[in-house]
């Protein structure tokens, strides 16, 4: 009787774990399987890393320089695969090529 009860628990926190590793996983990147809403987020992400080089490290720094490539890729990988890409700054999609 006790083997079983031992056994019942053990298997109840492993389900836990295991539930708890999935909810975090999956809330990690909710959306990514939907390429546009990846797409925007990665567009968002890097311009404000790129607004945070710029505060902290001067327009013309190595920083910023490494921020706007990155942008520039985001940007670009975007367009390669939406014929789109997502302006952070006035938080709307761009038909256009930048």
């Amino acid at each position: 009787m006790f083997g079983l009860r031992r056994v019942s628990v053990v298997v109840g926190l492993v389900a836990a774990i295991a539930f708890t590793g999935t909810l975090s996983a999956a809330q990690a990147q909710p959306y990514r399987h939907h390429r546009a809403w990846s797409c925007r987020e990665r567009m968002e992400r890097a311009q404000d890393r790129l607004d945070r080089a710029i505060r902290r490290h001067g327009r013309h720094s190595r920083r910023a320089r490494e921020r706007r490539r990155e942008l520039h890729a985001v940007r670009d990988r975007c367009w390669r695969y939406e014929h789109r890409w997502w302006d952070a700054r006035e938080r709307r999609w761009r038909r256009h090529h930048w």
